[in-house]
């Protein structure tokens, strides 16, 4: 014996009454698999934190080229003045007197020079890129573990609510096993039959005349039929078993 939402379920039940909570029991063990099913759904797309990561790698990717561009106009630089400072060096050590050889190195001098203006200036860029580059990959990585930390939330919470449901799905599968001992294999064989057909609804509450299944009216004779409890009684439109309580 079981209790279900206050009703006693027991072999002496009548078959109306038993069909009636075997539906209710049904119901609720569908809307539990359904529900498990779109959590399995859920937990299996990970197709935010895989963009997220993706962005990630983006990011840090751009910040790395951003960076080495740095790196290798610095190098640049670092060359074009080691040449000038070289040359500098030989201009005025007194070394040189050959008139010609000591304007080749002041124009070659002069060169550099303006060489290295440019490359300062376009190291100066690269270090506003770099910069701006690397506020962008902070961003994505707040954003990135705001999505990881979210989603790992969501799967502990959906895990949990998965095995709750589970839970009660193997109580409802007790009280299915009970309420099936009082309704005939015939009977039975039709409301399956009926929940195949009409998504798992094979009996309908009569309210204020009509079936709750199709919306259509019940005839009087209909209804008192299945007020008696005494014999199954199907609606004349769609074919469910109607219960009247």
């Amino acid at each position: 014996m079981i209790i279900h939402w206050g009703v006693i379920i027991d072999a002496t039940m009548s078959t109306v009454v038993s069909i009636y909570i075997l539906q209710q029991i049904d119901t609720k063990i569908d809307r539990n698999n359904e529900r498990i099913r779109r959590i399995e759904i859920i937990l299996a797309d990970r197709r935010v934190v895989e963009q997220a990561s993706e962005d990630l790698d983006k990011a840090t990717d751009t910040m790395r080229s951003a960076s080495q561009e740095c790196t290798a106009v610095q190098g640049e630089i670092d060359i074009v003045t080691s040449k000038h400072e070289s040359g500098e060096k030989r201009l005025y050590s007194g070394t040189v007197t050959n008139p010609k050889e000591l304007k080749d190195l002041q124009d070659q001098g002069d060169a550099l020079t303006r060489r290295i203006m440019e490359l300062e200036d376009k190291k100066l860029n690269a270090m506003i890129v770099e910069e701006d580059c690397k506020d962008a990959l902070e961003e994505v990585v707040r954003q990135y573990d705001t999505v990881v930390d979210e989603r790992g939330v969501l799967q502990e919470e959906l895990r949990l609510e998965s095995k709750s449901l589970s839970n009660d799905t193997v109580k409802l599968a007790a009280e299915r096993e009970v309420a099936l001992n009082s309704i005939p294999v015939e009977v039975l064989g039709n409301y399956n039959n009926a929940r195949t057909k009409y998504r798992g609804v094979a009996v309908v509450l009569v309210n204020d005349g009509m079936c709750s299944g199709c919306g259509m009216g019940v005839s009087t004779a209909s209804i008192q039929a299945a007020r008696g409890g005494d014999t199954m009684v199907n609606c004349d439109n769609c074919n469910r078993f109607l219960y009247v309580k």
